[in-house]
């Protein structure tokens, strides 16, 4: 595993915000079409489409949850970088495995690693 960068241009926290959003909205777009599907096939298709971590009904407790997912693994590695930064290689490297884990799948940060 390569040592986490810190990127001082990087802004974590609009890029976690941006997943965030961008998740959510996948997600809420997978609720509208199950809720418009016509029979339980179809239902269970769109329901199968969520990028939700969990059954998602756009709840206060949903949201949260899913916004959590998205934006933690970004906001974890940027962690990793400053803690590397302060020369802790070794928590440095546990801090972007576990950012590494949480990527959601279908996002950025899974597929570049996290800390691209």
């Amino acid at each position: 595993m390569s040592r986490p960068v810190r990127d001082p241009a990087r802004d974590a926290g609009g890029e976690a915000q941006r997943a965030a959003e961008a998740h959510l909205e996948a997600c809420m777009a997978a609720l509208d079409e199950a809720e418009e599907a016509e029979d339980s096939d179809a239902y269970a298709v769109a329901v199968g489409k969520s990028p939700a971590t969990a059954p998602f009904c756009a709840c206060t407790t949903c949201e949260v949850r899913e916004t959590l997912a998205a934006a933690w693994p970004i906001i974890v590695a940027d962690c990793a970088g400053l803690v590397e930064v302060a020369g802790h290689h070794g928590a440095a490297a546990l801090l972007m495995g576990e950012a590494q884990r949480m990527a959601l799948p279908h996002t950025p940060a899974h597929s570049e690693g996290v800390h691209a």
